[in-house]
């Protein structure tokens, strides 16, 4: 439910971009079984993140990537889709006020 109060957030007061990407990120976030299979969609949101040079955002694939056992625990998906949306919606809206 939090997931869908961002993504409406981001459609009101974020930038066309940030909302774009942040509907990606839910789209993928509230479907698990898809987690393992979709997190590569991740990086859309990461690069745009890092091209605005917000990088924090290479945390979000090493969750995935380092590996703590020798499969990545299942917790790491949602802490990386969590991340992500939090991120594009903290940018996105520095970006439409900046722009404003």
């Amino acid at each position: 439910m939090l997931t869908g109060v961002v993504v409406l957030y981001l459609l009101a007061r974020g930038s066309a971009v940030s909302s774009y990407m942040a509907v990606l990120i839910a789209s993928q976030f509230v479907s698990p079984i898809l987690w393992r299979h979709y997190a590569l969609l991740l990086l859309v949101p990461v690069a745009w993140l890092l091209e605005r040079r917000v990088w924090a955002a290479a945390l979000v694939p090493l969750l995935s990537t380092v590996p703590l056992v020798l499969v990545t625990p299942p917790v790491a998906y949602p802490i990386e889709y969590v991340l992500a949306l939090g991120l594009v919606a903290w940018e996105g809206v520095r970006h439409r006020r900046e722009v404003a």
